[in-house]
């Protein structure tokens, strides 16, 4: 799920096609913590958040209308380390 902010909302609505410009990342959060039954192991949650910039095109002739949205990504995994 992609989130805009209020302005880019209308032009997402109205849109009959959209193509994905770029992505950046913004933002990582890791978090790590001992598996309490596995000595050794460690459990490792990854949170990524993104910019996505976006071509929104309304009308077939007409040149598309750039907008910007927030999404997240979310990881979950167990390592030995």
């Amino acid at each position: 799920r992609v989130y805009f902010p209020p302005q880019y909302q209308q032009t997402i609505d109205r849109a009959t096609n959209v193509r994905c410009r770029g992505c950046e990342i913004l933002n990582v959060f890791i978090d790590v913590e001992r598996v309490p039954f596995n000595r050794g192991f460690y459990s490792v949650d990854i949170t990524f958040f993104f910019k996505v910039t976006l071509d929104a095109y309304s009308v077939a002739a007409a040149p598309p209308e750039t907008v910007c949205g927030f999404t997240t990504f979310s990881k979950k995994c167990i390592l030995y380390g």
